[in-house]
């Protein structure tokens, strides 16, 4: 039995045998079957800032085995309450070549070698673990230039301390996030109410408060009668960051009827211009009693025109009437 098959059977999905249909409902199950078994497992929730999660090769090995999976797993939630959504990163992994993607930060742990208290070199040394925070452009370089770098935190340990080392190496990487990279935004509006959304997904009303990891945040405003409005806050440090908005309130003349309601009323103007003008005074000026067609179309040409005027005078007026609604 296929897998397929055994899928149907266990869910109880009866196929039709009809020649016709069955290649339907088989295309069909496949992209269902597909979406639930391809679906991405570390989907981020709407306003968290993606983090790469990226172990050096060697961690497990030189500390414990599933060491970095026990890791990842632990900051995960600890992560979210901060603004930051945590996403392995492999190198073999297949990402958008796009600039905002390849600013991502990544959290790059691994182990260096250290001499304790200033210890010659021929002693033993005691390993270090070590977090750096870098971007996703230059882990993706092949090698990093971890001298360049500021740690996030360093920790030695010793191998049979792993675990308890594990535990305070969590909270140190959460703790230190939290004073270096993250920052707390205020919001408040004239007038209050004002809904407040950002391009990564988060979204409130006026007053409030964000936790937003440092970097760029772009908002837009919108109040009902008020003019919709955007900005673009620079969080280049962790701290406070207060903001006040001051939103315009709507005129008529902001209303999407405006712009058309003066077309309209030009398109008036010129018809009666038109009609009253040009064809109704060449109209008048026939003389010829027998030049019956000269005199049939002018006259309607110049009614056309005052019947084209009074449409769109009437366009214009209902326009302006509604641009002080809408």
């Amino acid at each position: 039995m296929s897998i397929l098959d055994h899928t149907l059977a266990r869910y109880h999905i009866i196929m039709p045998n009809n020649k016709i249909v069955k290649p339907f409902y088989l295309l069909l199950f496949g992209f269902v079957f597909a979406a639930i078994v391809y679906s991405e497992p570390n989907s981020c929730s709407r306003g968290k800032q993606i983090m790469w999660f990226y172990p050096s090769e060697t961690l497990d090995s030189r500390t414990a085995t599933g060491f970095s999976s026990q890791v990842l797993s632990d900051l995960k939630i600890s992560m979210e309450q901060i603004g930051y959504c945590l996403i392995p990163y492999l190198k073999t992994d297949t990402i958008p070549d796009s600039a905002q993607v390849n600013e991502n930060p990544v959290l790059y742990l691994f182990l260096t070698e250290t001499r304790p208290n200033r210890a010659p070199v021929s002693e033993v040394k005691e390993p270090e673990l070590v977090v750096v925070i870098t971007t996703l452009k230059d882990a993706n370089k092949g090698s990093l230039l971890l001298s360049s770098l500021r740690p996030l935190i360093s920790i030695s340990f010793a191998t049979e301390d792993i675990e308890n080392i594990r535990v305070i190496f969590e909270k140190k990487i959460i703790e230190n996030l939290r004073t270096q990279f993250i920052c707390n935004l205020t919001i408040r509006s004239d007038p209050a109410g004002v809904t407040v959304t950002s391009l990564n997904g988060l979204s409130d009303v006026t007053p409030l408060e964000w936790v937003v990891p440092v970097g760029k945040l772009n908002i837009q405003c919108k109040r009902d009668n008020y003019m919709p409005y955007k900005k673009d806050i620079s969080l280049d440090r962790p701290g406070m960051y207060n903001y006040f908005l001051q939103l315009k309130k709507k005129q008529f003349y902001n209303s999407i009827f405006f712009l058309p309601a003066l077309g309209m009323g030009l398109a008036a103007g010129v018809s009666y211009g038109f009609e009253r003008y040009y064809y109704y005074e060449k109209y008048e000026k026939l003389t010829d009693p027998n030049d019956e067609h000269s005199f049939e179309t002018f006259f309607n040409t110049a009614k056309t025109c005052e019947t084209v005027a009074a449409t769109c005078l009437s366009l214009c007026v209902s326009m302006i009437c509604l641009s002080f609604w809408f």
